[in-house]
This record gives C-alpha cells, structure tokens and sequence, in this order.
C-alpha cells in the first residue's frame, strides 16, 4: 500500500508578496539615516558604491538580501536620472526650456 503524503503549506505573512520590498525598503531607510551620512563621497561616485554594495547584499538572504535589492532599484535609478537629467520634460509640458512639470496648465 503507498504511503499517504502529508503536505505542509508554508505560512504567508500578512502582506503577501510585500512582505520582502517593505522589509528592503525599511533596511534602506535605516541605511540611509545611519551608515550612508558617513560616507565621505558625494553624488555619482556615492550612488556607484552604493549600487555595488547593493549588488553584493542583494545575492544574501533575508532582511539583507532584501535590503540590497531595494539599493540596486534606488540608485540604478539616480544614476539613470543623472544621465538623462531634464531631456524628457519637453514629453511632459511640451516645453523643453523649463525643467518644472506644468501642473497648473492640465
């Protein structure tokens, strides 16, 4: 006669799938408030190793793994604002001199 499986459901947390950006977004909160003002670097040379660094905590587990995924997101993202800057606000407002969004005229 087989043997019965017995299968096991692994908990969900509350939130689902967000549990882990949240928890990632926490550790860059707590990242940028603590660790981050004492790094003597500025603008692209900081946002560089702070991707790094994310690239590297992104490949552990947990509350790091989670925490360096959401650097990778937020500073491949000021990198890539740096280099397109304000090419795109003439999409926007239709008016390529100025780099502030027309919110008045919509």
């Amino acid at each position: 006669m087989a043997k019965r499986k017995t299968g096991r459901r692994s908990a969900s947390s509350i939130f689902g799938n967000l549990n882990k950006p949240m928890i990632g977004a926490a550790g860059v909160v707590a990242y940028e408030s603590f660790i981050s003002p004492m790094i003597p670097l500025q603008g692209t040379a900081k946002d560089l190793l702070e991707l790094v660094g994310g690239l590297w905590l992104s490949k552990k587990q947990g509350f790091l793994g989670a925490t360096g995924k959401s650097l990778v997101v937020l500073n491949s993202y000021q990198l890539i604002s740096g280099l397109v800057g304000n090419k795109l606000t003439g999409l926007i407002t239709g008016n390529t001199a100025s780099s502030n969004y027309a919110y008045a005229d919509i």
